[in-house]
C-alpha cells in the first residue's frame, strides 16, 4: 500500500505519503469482509506498523473475523460488527459510530472495496482530517483523499460495479450508464402516487434527514425550501427522510407526506433520488447517493464544513455554505436550483 501511496503527484500532495505519515500517532482501518481480501489487507497494516512502529492501528471488521485480527500483533483495538446490524438506523451501528467518535484518529483508511456506502459513511464520522479511500475522487464526498489504482482504469464500467450490486442498481456493461432495475422504478413510483406526489414531470427532493455531523436542518428553512422550490413551473417537491425506528406511518412536513428511505431497501431511495431532476439536502448518505447517482446535488454546509464535505462540479454538484445553516434562504438555493435545472 505504502509503495502506491508514495507517489505524491497522484496525492496531490507536496510530500511523499511516506514522510507526511510520520506525523500519525493513531490511524482506523475500515477492513474488508471477503476472507481473501482480509488477507492481502493484514499486508497493509504490517506494512504500516512496521513504517511507523509507535502508531497505534485500530481496525473495523465484522464480527466473524475477530479471532484473525485478535491475534494479529499488530492490530492495537477493534470495532466488531455483524453483518445484519450494519444498517444506517439500526441501534448497534449507531452504537458503533458514537465509539469510533469518541476517539481521535489522525487518519482513517477504508480498505474495504465492496464499496458500501456506510464504509465511507463511518469514515467520515470518524473526524480525521485524512480520511481516504482508493475510488473515484470525485465519486465519494465522505473522503477527502482517493487513490484511484491504475487497474480500475482499463474499464470504466467496472469502477462502480460492487457499489451498484450492493444498492440494487444494475450498470450494463454493454453502455457506461446507471440503470435503475424497472421494478424498483415502478414501486417507487407507486409509492409516490399513494403519497399524493404527481409524478413523471420534475420532481425536486429535499432531504431533511440529519447530517453525519448530527446537524439537523432547521424546520424555519426547511419550510422555507418547499415554498420556495415549490414555486418553480411544473415543480413537484417530494419531502423525503432516512426512517428511523419511532416514525410513524403518514409522517407529514410544510403538507407534505414524508417519503421515508428505509435502510434495508436503499435501492429504492436510489431509484427516488434518480427519478429527480435536483435533490436538496444536508450531507447526508442522500447527497451522497445523489453524487454517485449523477443526478443534480445541492448540498447544504456550514463554512466549516464545506472543504471536508462539498463535492464540487459546476453545473452539477454545487453547494451553498453560511455561517449557521439557518442563515441560510430559500431565495439562495432557489437561485441555484434554477440554474442547475436549466443550466446556461
Amino acid at each position: 500500500m505504502l509503495s502506491v501511496l508514495s507517489n505524491a503527484s497522484a496525492l496531490r500532495r507536496e510530500t511523499a505519503f511516506n514522510d507526511h505519515i510520520k506525523g500519525f500517532r493513531s490511524v482506523l482501518l475500515i477492513l474488508p469482509q471477503k476472507p481473501h481480501e482480509l488477507v492481502l489487507a493484514q499486508k497493509s497494516i504490517i506494512a504500516l506498523k512496521e513504517h511507523q512502529p509507535d502508531m497505534r492501528i485500530d481496525v473495523v471488521a465484522e464480527t466473524r473475523s475477530k479471532d484473525l485480527i485478535t491475534s494479529n500483533p499488530y492490530i492495537d483495538g477493534g470495532f466488531f460488527y455483524t453483518a445484519g446490524t450494519f444498517l444506517y438506523n439500526h441501534p448497534l451501528f449507531k452504537e458503533l459510530t458514537g465509539s469510533i467518535q469518541a476517539k481521535a484518529y489522525d487518519a482513517c483508511i477504508v480498505l474495504n472495496r465492496d464499496e458500501h456506502p456506510l464504509n465511507y459513511y463511518l469514515a467520515a464520522a470518524s473526524k480525521a482530517p485524512l480520511r481516504m479511500g482508493f475510488n473515484n475522487p470525485r465519486a465519494f464526498p465522505f473522503i477527502n483523499l482517493a487513490v484511484q489504482p491504475k487497474a480500475c482504469l482499463i474499464y470504466e464500467g467496472d469502477l462502480y460495479e460492487s457499489l451498484l450490486r450492493t444498492i440494487g442498481v444494475r450498470f450494463p456493461r454493454s453502455r457506461v450508464r446507471w440503470n435503475i432495475p424497472k421494478s424498483t422504478e415502478k414501486d417507487m413510483e407507486g409509492i409516490l402516487v399513494e403519497m399524493g406526489y404527481r409524478t413523471g414531470g420534475l420532481l425536486i427532493g429535499i432531504d431533511l434527514s440529519p447530517s453525519v455531523t448530527q446537524k439537523s436542518m432547521p424546520d424555519s428553512l426547511a419550510e422555507d425550501l418547499v415554498r420556495s422550490l415549490s414555486s418553480i413551473a411544473g415543480a413537484e417537491v417530494v419531502v423525503m427522510r432516512t426512517k428511523i425506528k419511532k416514525d410513524a406511518p403518514g409522517a407529514s412536513f410544510a403538507g407534505k407526506r414524508i417519503v421515508l428511505l428505509e435502510e434495508e431497501r436503499i435501492a429504492h431511495a436510489a431509484a427516488l433520488i434518480y427519478s429527480c431532476s435536483l435533490v436538496v439536502s444536508l450531507n447526508t448518505m442522500t447527497y451522497q447517493l445523489a453524487v454517485l447517482l449523477n443526478r443534480p446535488v445541492i448540498g447544504l454546509f456550514e463554512n466549516g464544513e464545506k472543504e471536508q464535505w462539498a463535492c464540487l462540479q459546476k453545473g452539477r454538484f454545487e453547494y451553498i455554505a453560511g455561517n449557521k445553516l439557518k442563515d441560510t434562504t430559500g431565495a439562495e438555493v432557489l437561485e441555484r436550483a434554477k440554474a442547475l435545472i436549466t443550466p446556461g
